[in-house]
């Protein structure tokens, strides 16, 4: 297996230019038959890049893993480990901030002022680690973090925090799983190619934030098929990157009923990824599902169903089916899969089971079946 990554140059083009979305089309089908190309979208946080990291590692012929040192470079390591640190730099920030704006007190008044520091040498050592550990562990720091739906807390952040004696060692080199856990914003464009048994394949991933969206046609061109990658576990949460009032998960549904339905993937196989399944089991007997997604009780209602995980996970695969169009659905093959991204074996299964689909829909788009 090869892997190539490359970056295109942002585009200045807008999501509504739907005629030079099919323009562009038209004219590149005959230089892309021999590639199976699928275009990973969704919202940001959803999950996509940790996907497309996971491509990375299981269609390695060289990644084993039994052995801990395969998967990534020592180049890819030391790069994660700064963003790793500056991830959790970013974690004690936003705790830290709030314990003042909610007026939570912490029980160990002494560890205040020694985060403060951290923050601002922007750096974590031994020492700085044992501070970090015992931050964590204060009450009024956990009082805060129970209430991380009103907040914008990354999902990484327990992750790390209950791994930090190891990130703040002198010579720590990330695991492989604290690369697929570390947090990364993609901007732009970026593409990576495979070959598997003999099949080319391309995946692009672009930015989810609602200032990339803008950037996503360029993409649209030539794919083959589609992974709308959703988090299972943004129910409660808001988008950061407007107004703080707009639901995530709502967002992503909406996002979700433009990109099925836009005359551009008509005949193309839509593969969506419910994703962060262990987030919402954690997070469904702590936090009313129904309270944030009204919808919810009018269908469990109608359908005779009770409350509980495995309902409200219907609820959900049903929310995004009811927004794909007919018309829609006439030539275009829709597949769900309910996951979690950082878990390898599950993506390496998940892939499996798709990877034959995403080959027939390349084959019939380029007309060969």
């Amino acid at each position: 297996m090869g892997c190539i990554a490359s970056r295109i140059d942002d585009e200045s083009t807008t999501l509504d230019d739907k005629q030079h979305s099919n323009k562009a089309s038209k004219q590149g089908q005959n230089t892309s038959k021999n590639i199976v190309k699928t275009l990973i979208l969704g919202t940001g946080e959803s999950g996509k890049t940790t996907f497309v990291k996971q491509l990375n590692l299981i269609l390695d012929p060289q990644f084993d893993p039994n052995k801990p040192d395969t998967g990534f470079s020592l180049e890819e390591r030391a790069r994660h480990a700064k963003i790793i640190r500056q991830n959790i730099l970013e974690c004690l920030s936003i705790l830290q901030e709030n314990m003042i704006t909610m007026g939570v007190q912490y029980e160990n008044a002494s560890i205040e002022p020694k985060i403060t520091d951290i923050i601002k040498q922007q750096s974590i050592t031994g020492q700085q680690a044992d501070d970090i550990a015992m931050f964590w562990k204060d009450g009024g720091v956990q009082t805060v973090f129970a209430r991380r739906g009103e907040l914008y807390i990354p999902d990484n952040c327990p992750f790390f925090m209950e791994n930090i004696s190891r990130v703040g060692a002198t010579d720590y080199s990330p695991s492989n799983d604290d690369i697929l856990h570390c947090r990364m914003k993609t901007t732009g464009v970026q593409e990576y190619s495979y070959s598997v048994d003999g099949t080319e394949f391309m995946f692009i991933d672009v930015g989810g934030q609602k200032s990339e969206r803008r950037k996503w046609l360029s993409s649209f061109n030539q794919v083959t098929s589609v992974i709308y990658v959703a988090s299972l576990s943004d129910y409660d949460l808001k988008l950061i990157e407007t107004s703080k009032t707009e639901n995530r998960m709502r967002d992503s549904v909406q996002l979700w009923e433009y990109i099925v339905n836009h005359e551009t993937f008509k005949n193309t196989l839509m593969i969506i990824f419910l994703n962060k399944r262990d987030l919402f089991e954690e997070k469904f007997d702590q936090v009313d599902f129904s309270e944030h997604i009204q919808e919810y009780e009018s269908w469990m209602t109608q359908k005779g169903k009770t409350k509980c995980k495995d309902s409200c996970l219907e609820f959900i695969e049903f929310w995004y089916r009811s927004k794909v169009r007919e018309d829609a659905l006439v030539d275009q093959k829709l597949i769900f899969h309910k996951t979690i991204a950082t878990n390898t074996k599950a993506v390496e299964d998940v892939f499996n089971s798709i990877k034959q689909e995403l080959i027939v829909s390349s084959l019939r788009k380029a007309g060969m079946m």
